[in-house]
């Protein structure tokens, strides 16, 4: 985080912050135009961005708070701070004005019935009027335009087939440049409930769920007693062993094929045999392997045989191609999705995949001492060789 605070130590009335994740705090204590290029500024608890100066305008950026307290203060404002697409996870002052927001990261519908529309009412309260994007297919949000204060709002699940996983985000759009996040997730499941619930006047939620098989019956579908995770979140590897990453979805693109990038302080690898794949299946020193693990192929790491020079691991997975394939995209892969696999912890990471050939799925990382893991889940239209490119690897051909 030095680096970005020494970047507006120069005093610069406009200030261009590489796109990319940077550990703040972060105190801007003169007048400037900050160009955030989508880049965020996070922290585990405490304030990430403190605004000192009067005449400072934010742009294209994200404040994390990473420890999921809803209630920690994200950011600290002057009242005349211009603010355009500035997304927030956590509370904001504005001098000395606290918002009170009490929204969820993620909703998590549960498993319900499929071929059957389902419908679902969550509490938002929101610290302003605001409009609601929504970027999830297959769902219907009701209303679109939500009054400051506490409202209910109605999620309609069109009837999706048996097996789908509904995934993607909604983005609240406030009118003084304020945007909050929640990603919505859910599954559908043969043996689940057909759910519909009724908001009433008293504002309790009244469930009207239709059994069409035993409930019990659908304990198999999800044997695995996975967690949902999104984009962006992060888990510590404390007192942890190992991971495995796999790529699941249907669909006839060929082989969808693994690769791992051991990366030194500077995001590049250090010579060729960082790169492990299926031409170079384990790393020398045992850290990072092509694994087979529940009929699925994927990538193992461990990080206490990670060499002391690697400072992170970037797993993605790729459509092959050749003289003889046509270059084919993710959109023609259905339902797709990452397993995941932390010692006996399991963790289904959905995507949102079109015209990419190449997915980054997860990233392990040192941090403070240990190890952590961040979800990535995006994709690279440019394909595997500009990823190879951007990870100083030279690719002949």
């Amino acid at each position: 985080m030095n680096s970005l605070q020494q970047l507006f130590a120069s005093n610069n009335k406009v200030i261009d912050i590489p796109m990319g994740e940077y550990e703040g705090p972060l105190t801007i204590n003169h007048a400037c135009i900050v160009n955030g290029n989508g880049a965020t500024i996070w922290v585990k608890s405490g304030t990430a961005l403190i605004v000192n100066s009067a005449k400072v305008t934010l742009n294209d950026l994200r404040i994390e708070i990473t420890n999921d307290t809803d209630n920690t203060l994200a950011v600290k404002l002057k009242k005349d701070t211009l603010l355009k697409c500035v997304e927030v996870y956590g509370q904001e002052d504005i001098e000395g004005q606290h918002s009170n927001w009490a929204i969820p990261r993620m909703i998590d519908l549960g498993s319900f019935a499929p071929n059957k529309t389902n419908e679902f009412y969550r509490r938002m309260q929101v610290n302003s009027a605001c409009r609601i994007i929504n970027n999830v297919h297959g769902l219907e949000v009701i209303p679109l335009k939500l009054s400051t204060g506490t409202s209910d709002v109605l999620f309609k699940v069109s009837a999706l087939m048996d097996g789908t996983i509904l995934y993607g985000d909604i983005i609240l759009e406030t009118d003084y440049g304020i945007n909050k996040r929640v990603y919505i997730t859910g599954r559908s499941i043969s043996g689940a409930v057909e759910v519909h619930e009724t908001c009433v006047s008293n504002n309790a939620h009244i469930t009207d769920s239709k059994s069409i098989e035993h409930p019990n019956n659908i304990q198999n579908n999800d044997k695995n007693n996975s967690k949902m995770v999104v984009k962006g979140q992060r888990i510590s590897l404390d007192n942890k062993k190992t991971l495995f990453v796999a790529f699941q979805g249907e669909g006839d693109v060929g082989d969808i094929d693994p690769y791992a990038f051991m990366l030194d302080g500077n995001r590049k690898t250090r010579q060729d045999r960082d790169l492990v794949f299926f031409g170079n299946l384990q790393a020398k020193e045992n850290g990072v392997y092509i694994d087979n693990k529940m009929g699925m192929q994927g990538v193992s790491i461990c990080w206490k045989n990670i060499p002391d020079k690697v400072e992170s691991v970037v797993v993605s997975f790729a459509i092959y191609e050749d003289e003889t394939h046509s270059a084919k995209y993710f959109s023609a892969v259905r339902k797709p999705a990452a397993k995941i696999y932390i010692d006996d912890d399991v963790y289904d990471l959905p995507l949102v995949l079109g015209l990419e050939r190449v997915v980054n799925i997860l990233e392990v990382y040192r941090y403070k001492g240990g190890w952590k893991v961040k979800f990535i889940g995006a994709g690279y239209t440019s394909g595997l060789r500009k990823l190879c490119e951007e990870y100083g690897l030279d690719v002949m051909g």
